[in-house]
Parts: structure tokens; C-alpha cells; sequence
């Protein structure tokens, strides 16, 4: 590292380009630019720009392609009705139903739900109530009208 050769041959040939970075504005921007200087000189006002610029982190530069529908000769192509092996239970799910077990030992309490008795339990009573959604209208809101 270090030596010529290899500073010939790890050269970045895009640093010996000399960029432009104050580019001729474009004819829209220039136009733009006046009117917002008319409009602050009419109104009296300075309007702060704020501009934000950041891309779809989904999408690339090009744009969102990737979730367009395929054409129908493309969707003919899609295989359909292959096999799907089967493996069993899912282990996260077995698991899971061994926790619940465990801790209704532990809490010396059985987890009842969807029964009668626990949908009478837990009935929220407010829906049991029939909301006036016309009411008649007060005599003030009526003069107001």
C-alpha cells in the first residue's frame, strides 16, 4: 500500500472529474423564484422554503415496480395446486399452549373464554343500550338555525 503502482492502480478516476456545483438554473426554477418575490413583496410577508427530499425506502431510485400485477400470460406460468408438505405442529405453537397450562398451575386458576358464563361476565352492558342517533333538536339550537 503506499506505492505508486498501487496508487495507479486503486486511482478513482471520478475524483479527477471537476463537478459544476453551481449549474445554470432552469428556466422553471428562475421563474418560480420571481413570482415567490412578487407574492412576499404584494402580501408584505417572507415565506421560509422548506424542502424535504428523501426516497420510498421500499423502492429504489427507479421507482416501484416490483408490485405491479403480472400480465396475464405471465400469471398462466404461476404454478398452482402443488403439494405442500406437511410438518406437524408448530413447535412456537406447542409451546405456547404449554405456557398457558403452566401458568394456570401456577395461578391455581383455569383461563375460561368464549363460554356462556365468561360471555356474561365480561358483557359490556353499554351496548346493550340503543343510541338516539336523530335526537330532537334543543329550542335554542332551533332559533339559532
Amino acid at each position: 500500500m503506499g506505492t505508486p503502482e498501487s496508487r495507479a492502480k486503486y486511482h478513482n478516476k471520478a475524483k479527477d472529474t471537476l463537478y459544476d456545483y453551481n449549474p445554470k438554473l432552469d428556466q422553471d426554477v428562475i421563474t418560480t423564484q420571481q413570482n415567490l418575490q412578487k407574492t412576499e413583496e404584494t402580501l408584505g410577508k417572507t415565506f421560509a422554503l422548506q424542502l424535504e427530499s428523501s426516497s420510498d425506502p421500499i423502492c429504489s431510485s427507479a421507482g416501484c415496480f416490483q408490485y405491479n400485477h403480472p400480465d396475464k400470460s405471465e400469471s398462466s406460468k404461476i404454478p398452482r395446486d402443488y403439494f405442500v408438505p406437511n410438518f406437524g405442529k408448530d413447535p412456537d405453537m406447542t409451546g405456547t399452549m404449554n405456557s398457558l397450562t403452566i401458568a394456570e398451575d401456577q395461578k391455581k386458576h383455569k383461563l375460561v373464554m368464549g363460554t356462556p358464563e365468561s360471555r356474561a361476565k365480561y358483557h359490556n352492558k353499554a351496548k346493550d343500550t340503543e343510541y338516539d342517533y336523530n335526537p330532537k333538536l334543543d329550542k335554542d339550537v332551533i332559533t339559532t338555525q
